[in-house]
């Protein structure tokens, strides 16, 4: 009797320790199918060569641009958004990523977002929070790298759900259904 009551004991202190360790289900399939309006952002570029060449490192200028991402959610994945940019005349600009969740609720979250180019030289990363279906990144990083050379820079991304998408991206398909 004293044996199974200390083992009853034991299971339940087990699970209650075990209560405050699980983490959050995070579930963002509300953000699947949704376009953003986003503007990327790279400052203080540095152009240099390629591992042990003796090409002196100069800097570039700041570039910005603005597209238009799908965002798609997998049930299987719950806690990542898929992303894929378009020009504003609905053409693939190469650019593909993902936004992870890594703490708050399905709507209001914080997580870091990284984008890739298709032919696999540029690669970029920041912490973004999406607070109200803005998303907001703090500077991250981005880096091209080919046979030819090497260039890194601040990374800026924001984004927000527009109320109105053109046309040609309207028509285009966005979304694990689709």
């Amino acid at each position: 009797m004293k044996k199974s009551l200390c083992i009853t004991i034991f299971l339940a202190i087990l699970l209650m320790i075990g209560a405050y360790t699980v983490q959050a289900q995070v579930n963002l399939t509300s953000f699947d199918g949704l376009w953003l309006q986003d503007s990327t952002k790279f400052r203080n570029m540095i152009n240099a060569g390629i591992d042990g060449s003796n090409i002196v490192p100069t800097k570039g200028g700041n570039e910005s641009y603005k597209s238009y991402v799908c965002m798609e959610v997998e049930p299987g994945a719950p806690d990542t958004i898929k992303l894929r940019s378009y020009d504003r005349r609905g053409n693939y600009t190469d650019i593909y990523g993902n936004l992870y969740w890594l703490s708050g609720t399905n709507s209001n979250f914080f997580g870091y977002v990284e984008f890739f180019s298709e032919d696999g030289y540029e690669y970029d990363f920041a912490y973004v929070t999406v607070i109200n279906n803005k998303f907001t990144s703090v500077p991250g990083y981005g880096t091209y790298s080919d046979p030819t050379g090497f260039d890194t820079w601040n990374f800026l991304w924001s984004a927000k759900i527009p109320k109105k998408v053109p046309y040609d991206i309207w028509i285009t398909p966005c979304g694990v259904l689709d």
